[in-house]
């Protein structure tokens, strides 16, 4: 089978009416990393603010948040090896979902740096650099999340959310090179493990955005299978 035929397969799989338990399986494992990133920006937030309590139940049910998307991602793994469809199209579908947890997980490595530098003094600069970070990665996970509900419903719309995730992830890139700009401003207030810290917690904000990027990618495949075997017929 060609790519393009495997890829109008599996968003025929999708739309069909006696969906299998894995597709809405994995809706449920996307809402659950949106939560987990909507922590990381209520971490920031704390923390910012030096609310060191409030920030370390963000953190903790961040932990929480993204146990449960593990936990879902297995499910999903355990659904798919039960399924009907051909092996590659199942393949294809869990790699859409690894990526999707990969987001998570940049989320808690970020999470880990924060709560340990949060202990530190850190200018009220770079917190508002962060802060402007992790609301953009909230915007563009949730924007992914959208992606993903219309991916077999309206392919305009999906194709009009990964662009917008695309543009998201080039203003995190934008953003986090203006808060490196601050560590050089503050690298005499800073100590070297702190700015390390730091910059550890930043490349994982940033990873958010590069995973939803990532599975933009996955998704505008499937699209362009679709498209390409519509103009074929």
């Amino acid at each position: 089978m060609d790519e393009d035929s495997r890829g109008s397969k599996i968003l025929a799989w999708l739309t069909t009416r006696r969906k299998t338990k894995a597709i809405e399986t994995v809706r449920l494992h996307v809402t659950k990393v949106v939560d987990t990133v909507v922590e990381l920006n209520n971490t920031v937030i704390s923390a910012s603010r030096g609310r060191k309590i409030e920030a370390e139940k963000c953190i903790s049910r961040l932990f929480s948040n993204e146990d449960e998307a593990d936990a879902l991602r297995r499910k999903i793994s355990e659904e798919l090896t039960k399924g009907e469809s051909p092996a590659k199209e199942r393949e294809d579908l869990m790699r859409l979902t690894m990526e999707i947890d990969n987001i998570a997980d940049c989320a808690k490595d970020s999470a880990r740096s924060i709560v340990i530098v949060m202990r530190q003094s850190v200018p009220k600069e770079i917190w508002r650099g962060f802060q402007k970070i992790s609301e953009s990665t909230v915007a563009c996970v949730l924007a992914l999340r959208d992606a993903i509900d219309m991916l077999g419903k309206d392919l305009d719309e999906t194709t009009k959310c990964v662009l917008e995730v695309e543009r998201l992830e080039h203003q995190v890139d934008d953003e986090r090179h203006s808060v490196q700009l601050l560590f050089l401003e503050f690298a005499d207030w800073l100590n070297a493990p702190t700015l390390l810290l730091l910059d550890d917690a930043l490349r994982s904000m940033e990873g958010v955005t590069d995973c939803c990027e990532g599975t933009g990618d996955i998704i505008r495949m499937l699209i362009i299978h679709e498209a390409t075997s519509k103009m074929g017929k």
